[in-house]
């Protein structure tokens, strides 16, 4: 798929879910790019919580993080967010300002995130 068509289908999602984990040499992604296209797309995120996701998916805020390699947990935060509109859209919109923020400054220049 080309980039904006993974775009197009991040924003018809309900929700984003990148459960990460590390493999067995004990690599993983840092913080994924995409994760950080969902937010400024106004999607919750449900994530793992490995790497850098806990520095951009505010648990609870912004998004649900889960124990890295726990099914029971990564489905029991995807069921939450999935069963009440009002929470998936407050955390959806705090996600999108979020990443406003913290990655939009004026001449590109990154903060925070």
């Amino acid at each position: 798929l080309s980039h904006d068509q993974v775009l197009d289908l991040v924003a018809a999602a309900d929700l984003f879910v990148m459960p990460s984990i590390r493999d067995p040499g004990g690599n993983i992604d840092g913080l994924p790019i995409v994760v950080l296209e969902a937010m400024a797309a106004g999607r919750t995120v449900v994530a793992t919580e490995v790497a850098g996701m806990p520095l951009a998916v505010a648990d609870g805020e912004t998004g649900r993080l889960v124990p890295e390699k726990d099914p029971a947990a990564l489905a029991a935060a995807v069921n939450e967010v999935l069963a009440d509109d009002e929470l998936n859209r407050r955390m959806g919109e705090a996600a999108r300002r979020r990443v406003e923020r913290d990655r939009d400054r004026p001449g590109g220049r990154r903060t925070r995130l």
